[in-house]
């Protein structure tokens, strides 16, 4: 009797599927390529993230799409991953409405004979092309933290039969999707790692290692007492000592961690001499917020002095 009553729920479906208008055209999407490019792959603090995105229509006719997708700031319709696999999503301006809930339904309109469902769209004409970017998308997105960042772009559209563009009755609906994009970014902290070169000769060094020592700078309307100090890490060590120091040149207090220099070198796993790593510090805020900022440090064979930024 179970069987019975899933082949007929299964029937039921596949007809809906076949029988109804809308049924089978959705997995046919037009021709559109997005293009998502960034100017660079390593960003250091406080430098602008560029991005374009660019729209083209390499279908062989015009296409009835919706309303508006021909004039989108593009790049606000990133969905960015941050190094903690959070989704991030641009924040809209104050004058910007998604949505309207007490707006008025799709109204009917007279179309050969009988009612149906408009809405407003526009033709995308065949070659289309449209360029949309910003200098620095740091201005729409919270990016926080260090580290790798994927990019995409995905848009939803609905592409009609003709025109008047019935709701019910169209050729394509779903979300169009540009190709994964990566790039690294330092953080939104401001940090300072001394030395900013690396013994090799440390990985192996077990009797009074040296300290890394780093210099954390609380973001604009933070203090030094927003920070909880014992979360402090370099990459996955946890700092000895933390303490806040007054700088007079500022005059505001920041952050002074000190790490072990062996255990912060095998941090970075396989090294080479001559080569460059990123080192990230981060950790949370007394309001349970993550913060970060990194660096980037050179192994070298032997170093002899350890110079300590002042600020």
């Amino acid at each position: 009797m179970r069987n019975k009553l899933i082949f007929y729920i299964f029937i039921l479906v596949l007809s809906i599927v076949i029988i109804h208008p809308i049924g089978l055209v959705w997995a046919k999407a037009p021709s559109i390529h997005i293009d998502l490019s960034f100017n660079k792959r390593f960003y250091e603090y406080r430098q602008p993230i560029g991005v374009a995105v660019t729209l083209t229509n390499e279908s062989e006719e015009d296409l009835l799409i919706s309303k508006g997708f021909g004039s989108m700031a593009y790049y606000m319709h990133m969905r960015l991953i941050d190094p903690a696999n959070k989704l991030l999503l641009a924040r809209q301006p104050d004058a910007y409405h998604d949505e309207f809930p007490d707006a008025p339904p799709v109204p009917f309109v007279m179309h050969k004979e009988r009612f149906i469902r408009a809405v407003s769209c526009e033709v995308l004409p065949k070659n289309w092309r449209q360029r949309s970017q910003t200098s620095d998308i740091l201005d729409f997105y919270d990016m926080k933290l260090p580290g790798y960042y994927s990019a995409q772009v995905q848009i939803s559209a609905m592409v009609f039969k003709g025109d008047p563009c019935d709701v019910q009755d169209f050729n394509w609906l779903g979300i169009l999707k540009s190709e994964t994009r990566y790039f690294y970014y330092e953080g939104a902290t401001e940090v300072y790692i001394s030395p900013g070169q690396w013994d090799k000769r440390w990985q192996n060094q077990k009797d009074r290692p040296p300290k890394v020592e780093v210099e954390i700078w609380p973001e604009e309307g933070k203090t030094a007492g927003d920070y909880q100090l014992e979360s402090i890490k370099l990459n996955n060590v946890e700092a000895e000592k933390v303490l806040k120091v007054y700088s007079s040149k500022r005059e505001k207090q920041y952050l002074q961690a000190l790490f072990n220099a062996t255990e912060a070198i095998r941090s970075l796993g396989d090294i080479d001499i001559g080569k460059t790593y990123s080192v990230r510090v981060s950790g949370k805020m007394t309001s349970g917020e993550y913060f970060g900022g990194s660096r980037q440090i050179t192994i070298m064979p032997y170093v002899k002095n350890l110079k300590v930024i002042n600020n």
